[in-house]
């Protein structure tokens, strides 16, 4: 019996595009540096066209958010953390583990991706919903929201502001890494600082 000769979906058209441009990037990253990482280079190595490309993303950065979030979750999947109990340690190490995936994507690729040009980088005004694709900032939500509720956190707390607030403190240090030429401890900076900001949130038990 012949096999029905069956059209492929949009759908599922666009998901394999999608998919193929992701791949590409990651190839390019891990095996050639991030002065690969053009649209061009991008689309020939996916084999697809560069309106295929802008069909699916804005641009470069677009992607770049795209790969820095799924080579995040693989980068803590990999390392089998086990975060603390206490939510607002688990912020602080939540952000100290970002801080090092970022490192470890190299001084190149954090001083081209952490631009002022790079719209993708914005955070405020988003509602968690449209954050989500982030995982770091979806566990970061969620940890505050835990610490609001166990009462580590004064009860009128704007967790969405706070969160932002966090985004603005953290983006600031990978600033300066990149503009010192990764002149500090990027995680030791990161902890001290969130952990500093954190403290002037914190009720203590009992108070």
């Amino acid at each position: 019996m012949n096999e029905p000769n069956l059209h492929t979906p949009q759908r599922v058209r666009s998901e394999k595009t999608q998919a193929n441009l992701y791949e590409a990037t990651c190839k390019l990253m891990h095996e050639y540096g991030y002065e690969y990482l053009t649209v061009q280079n991008i689309c020939s190595l996916a084999g697809v066209t560069t309106g295929a490309f802008y069909h699916h993303f804005h641009g470069k950065d677009d992607i770049l958010r795209l790969y820095l979030n799924k080579d995040y979750d693989a980068y803590i999947e990999n390392l089998n953390v086990q975060l603390p109990e206490d939510p607002l340690t688990r912020l602080t190490e939540l952000c100290v583990l970002y801080a090092a995936h970022n490192e470890a994507n190299g001084l190149d690729f954090l001083t081209n991706y952490y631009s002022t040009k790079n719209r993708s980088l914005n955070t405020i005004g988003l509602r968690p919903e449209e954050m989500y694709a982030s995982s770091n900032y979806r566990a970061r939500y969620d940890a505050l929201v835990a610490a609001k509720e166990a009462g580590l956190l004064p009860g009128d707390t704007d967790v969405i502001t706070l969160n932002e607030d966090i985004c603005s403190l953290t983006k600031g240090v990978f600033f300066d890494w990149c503009l010192s030429r990764g002149g500090f401890d990027l995680t030791a900076r990161i902890r001290r600082l969130v952990d500093r900001f954190m403290s002037t949130y914190r009720v203590e038990r009992g108070e």
